[in-house]
């Protein structure tokens, strides 16, 4: 879909276009004033006057006969300054049309962060159904895909986003909450449970039931975030083999879920562990030495297998990290790097390369080291890490040395991205490797000082 029908070139007074009331970008008046950016854009305008055009659409007003579409901190600028004309870009249609072009200007441009893009998306959905009062869920679907040229996968990561708070979006946007648990905690959990259960569903009302299930991912309480999927999800419906059957156990899920839900504390292992003891009460009874040795099992597992067995690796790293392997490793990859290029016969010569090989160091050491994941990222304006190892909240950032005028820009970029990696959830230990193979930093060990001087909480290593 195109982005507008036609488009007009034009200057106009600034004062003959109204302000959108409904802009997602959610900033206020005061907000936009008092920000630096701004102060630096009034000073343009007033001595340049506006090169980049607002763009409006036709307005039903006499006294205003535009309104904005996109260019809010232009045109106050010009209002501040008090500019006789602007120039402009105008659209046809009506609000549908605004909308559908703010969305796509903003996007291209990589402004929007997920918050802004729910609400932007949702905007769009209001004037869909508002001029297509029956349009069905597929078809608003199809709409949609066809307006923000979206993939269908990224479009129901958004849509699901919809359901949820400004304030559970800013937690997936700051990485203290993964977008996987919330389209698990839809797909696994709460459409399941308003099929089968209705009248439980209705009792605590969908708001309710996100905000506890959210608390609970929060506090670890979910599992993995494919845990629901795995081993939840299978008790709303009959298995294949016939060997659990839902409906002689629906009393009983009920009863459970219920449970799992009035008690902060219960971790969502115990829906697995309760119906499958409902399962074994079933079965011919063992010996008493038997159930005597399966019930201190039970007793001692608190949870799952798969979460234990995490638990227990998490215990390993976090002791190999407490013997200084961080200074050893990266001490002593460049010697690595130059075997593995010696018997490999490759050379590494770009940054994808080098953190291609490291990652595989990483691995060996760490199972729960993460490469970037720009699925998780596409959508929003923070730089994305190298790797992360969330739980250590230990953040490794990796610099090849291209070039002397790159030589020149490394600490800047590190500076740049220090700030947000420190208020990062995962940002307690922040680790800089750089690797100069050909020496276009002059001094490494005065290089390395001068970083320590300017970003002195995190480790720099450079080779």
């Amino acid at each position: 879909m195109s982005l507008t029908r036609t488009e007009a070139l034009g200057l106009i007074p600034p004062q003959n276009i109204a302000f959108d009331q409904k802009n997602p970008r959610g900033e206020t008046k005061e907000q936009i004033e008092q920000d630096i950016e701004f102060k630096r854009l009034r000073k343009s305008v007033k001595h340049n006057n506006l090169f980049q055009p607002v763009i409006v659409r036709a307005n039903e007003s006499k006294k205003q006969p535009y309104r904005l579409v996109d260019g809010e901190r232009r045109l106050r600028a010009a209002l501040l300054e008090k500019a006789e004309l602007v120039p402009v870009r105008i659209i046809e249609g009506g609000e549908r049309e605004g909308r559908i072009a703010a969305y796509n200007i903003h996007t291209l441009r990589k402004e929007w962060d997920k918050r802004i893009e729910v609400a932007a998306i949702k905007e769009i959905i209001d004037e869909i159904r508002q001029k297509k009062k029956n349009i069905t869920e597929a078809e608003l679907f199809k709409e949609l895909r066809e307006i923000t040229n979206h993939k269908e996968h990224d479009l129901k990561t958004l849509l699901a986003l919809l359901k949820y708070n400004e304030a559970t979006i800013k937690k997936v946007q700051d990485g203290t909450l993964a977008m996987s648990h919330l389209v698990q905690i839809d797909s696994s959990f709460l459409s399941p449970l308003k099929r089968e259960f209705p009248g439980l569903y209705e009792e605590y009302g969908d708001s309710k039931l996100r905000k506890i299930l959210v608390g609970k991912a929060e506090g670890g309480l979910l599992g993995g975030t494919r845990y629901l999927m795995d081993n939840v999800l299978k008790y709303f419906k009959d298995s294949k083999d016939k060997r659990y059957i839902f409906s002689e156990n629906k009393a009983k899920l009920k009863k459970v879920i219920k449970r799992f839900l009035e008690e902060p504390e219960q971790n969502i292992s115990m829906i697995p562990e309760k119906m499958e003891a409902t399962k074994k009460k079933k079965k011919k009874k063992t010996s008493k030495k038997a159930k005597k040795k399966r019930a201190t099992k039970e007793q001692r597992t608190a949870v799952p297998a798969e979460i234990d067995h995490k638990e227990k690796l998490k215990s390993i790293e976090q002791e190999v990290i407490g013997n200084n392997i961080f200074d050893l490793l990266f001490n002593y990859l460049q010697e690595a790097i130059i075997e593995f290029e010696k018997r490999a016969k490759i050379k590494f010569e770009d940054e994808p390369a080098l953190q291609n090989f490291i990652y595989s160091v990483l691995r060996t050491l760490f199972v729960s080291v993460e490469f970037e994941d720009p699925t998780e990222k596409m959508c929003e304006r923070s730089n994305r890490l190298d790797f992360v190892l969330k739980d250590h909240k230990i953040i490794i950032e990796v610099k090849y040395v291209r070039d002397k005028k790159h030589a020149k820009k490394i600490s800047e970029e590190l500076s740049v991205d220090y700030p947000r990696y420190k208020k990062s959830t995962y940002g307690k230990t922040i680790i800089n490797y750089i690797y100069d193979p050909n020496n276009h930093i002059s001094n490494h060990e005065l290089y390395r000082k001068e970083l320590k001087e300017m970003l002195p909480e995190a480790h720099h290593y450079i080779q």
